[in-house]
């Protein structure tokens, strides 16, 4: 004799969805294949993607190595990094006209971001402003060696 099989459980209506709502519904169900490697789908100012910080940065470090030629690896890499990423979050921000909160009253996290990269930048230039017009440390036993051979003749 055959066991009696369970009853099915009922299937869930299907939605009566429109518009907007069925796509939401559509994308939830059978989401989009993974982004390739290297694109800038989930980009949005740009100012966290190494994609479009890259060009960013390349161009910072060569205006700084024009403006300081003497500034050391680290500080040349960190300050035209902060500058790329200023640049692109202001730019970012610019494209919002003004609104730098989201459609939950929050401000978006990149313009607090904004103002420690710009803040940190304007210290890193003030010290680079510092070093360049700080007198250089004067050797006391050269200037007296070159006095001694001046007086003798």
């Amino acid at each position: 004799m055959a066991k009696p099989r369970a009853p099915k459980p009922p299937k869930a209506p299907k939605p009566n969805l429109r518009g907007g709502a069925l796509r939401n519904h559509l994308t939830k169900t059978c989401p989009a294949p993974p982004a390739p490697k290297g694109n800038a789908r989930a980009a949005t100012h740009g100012a966290k993607s190494e994609l479009t910080l890259a060009p960013a940065r390349e161009h910072h470090m060569q205006r700084l190595l024009q403006d300081y030629p003497g500034l050391d690896n680290r500080r040349l890499a960190l300050l035209a990094d902060r500058l790329a990423r200023i640049d692109l979050a202001s730019a970012w921000i610019d494209q919002k006209q003004g609104v730098v909160r989201n459609k939950d009253g929050d401000v978006y996290p990149v313009v607090r971001d904004l103002e420690k990269w710009a803040a940190r930048a304007e210290q890193m230039l003030r010290e680079i402003e510092a070093e360049g017009t700080r007198k250089p440390r004067r050797d006391l036993a050269l200037e007296m060696s070159a006095l001694d051979e001046g007086d003798g003749g």
